[in-house]
């Protein structure tokens, strides 16, 4: 009985140790590379956010974030603190920039995570954040618009309909058309 214990308490442990202590570097290297399979792919993303925000994952609890995903953490995240789950999001980006041409890679990202970060969601507050960053960073827009994913980012021209952003508008669709020329 006390083996059983003891052995449950080290497995506790370690598993603790392993969902909220990732290894940034191996997170980090696997998301540049993006040479796992779907399932692992989704844990070195998943993986990445958690070593490189612990202090804000830690309000879940083991089981929670067992549970969930790089899409779960970011919709979560984006419905109390926008500006946080871009930055999360952005970190995913800028890791896996070399790869954005690839669609694979695009469409996890782009058209999943961003799906998830506000349009599925309609999260008004998070559709400003994207668009105030948009407009103020190139790199960004660039990352979103001249990807391998297709038609993902269209909600966002709309959007900017929708917000009154006329010349934004006209900045992401000729990213895009430079795209296409390519």
């Amino acid at each position: 009985e006390f083996w059983r214990k003891s052995s449950e308490q080290q497995r506790q442990k370690a598993l603790y140790k392993q969902v909220y202590y990732p290894d940034l570097e191996a997170a980090r290297a696997s998301v540049r590379e993006w040479n796992l399979s779907g399932a692992e792919m989704a844990q070195a993303c998943e993986d990445l956010l958690i070593a490189s925000f612990p202090e804000y994952v830690h309000r879940w609890s083991l089981e929670e974030l067992m549970d969930m995903d790089e899409a779960d953490l970011l919709r979560e995240t984006g419905e109390e603190d926008p500006a946080l789950a871009l930055k999360m999001f952005r970190v995913l980006l800028d890791t896996a920039q070399e790869k954005l041409m690839e669609p694979e890679v695009a469409e996890h990202l782009i058209g999943y995570d961003l799906l998830e970060l506000c349009q599925y969601f309609k999260n008004e507050q998070m559709e400003r954040q994207i668009l105030k960053e948009l407009e103020e960073d190139e790199t960004f827009a660039r990352q979103l618009f001249q990807s391998a994913c297709e038609g993902a980012t269209d909600p966002l021209v709309w959007d900017c309909d929708k917000y009154g952003l006329p010349q934004l508008k006209s900045k992401l669709l000729a990213l895009a058309g430079e795209k296409l020329q390519r």
